[in-house]
């Protein structure tokens, strides 16, 4: 997996998973790209994590929040886009 120093506006610069079950997908992205989830254990996260490689963050990932379009979907996937 390519490693940037720095983000350009305008292009991907992480991700977020929001599901409302997250061990499929924290098994899913574990065997496909080798990712690890590291959960957050602090009742005030929300059930909030990282997925991690060589310990570096590359997405976020949590439970379905249940408001608005969200809580109609299984899942969500956010992509944000660096700005200068």
């Amino acid at each position: 997996m390519s490693e940037r120093s720095g983000r350009e506006s305008g292009v991907p610069c992480r991700g977020g998973l929001s599901s409302a079950d997250v061990t499929p997908p924290v098994r899913f992205y574990r065997e496909i790209f080798g990712w690890e989830a590291v959960f957050d254990p602090r009742p005030e996260s929300g059930g909030y994590g990282r997925s991690t490689l060589r310990g570096e963050a590359v997405a976020g990932i949590g439970p379905r929040r249940g408001d608005g379009v969200s809580s109609a979907l299984p899942g969500q996937v956010d992509l944000f886009c660096g700005v200068s």
